[in-house]
């Protein structure tokens, strides 16, 4: 369930997995999860809901958009 890709500043990319909850991230070694790795949904600091975008600050810092939590 991609919903949305985005690229950091070193150029790797970052997948919204919307329908698994979690966040797919890039590095030199391949695509691992890092975020919301165990696949349920839920509302607290380890897990989203229906998470529909990713973006960067100037800093690095990546911010979910994660619909169903709202």
């Amino acid at each position: 369930g991609p919903h949305s890709v985005t690229m950091d500043a070193d150029g790797y990319l970052f997948i919204t997995d919307n329908r698994n909850h979690r966040i797919i991230g890039q590095d030199s070694t391949g695509f691992r999860c890092i975020a919301a790795c165990d696949g349920g949904s839920g509302a607290n600091a380890l897990r989203l809901t229906f998470p529909t975008a990713a973006r960067f600050d100037r800093f690095g810092n990546i911010f979910v958009m994660d619909a169903g939590n709202h």
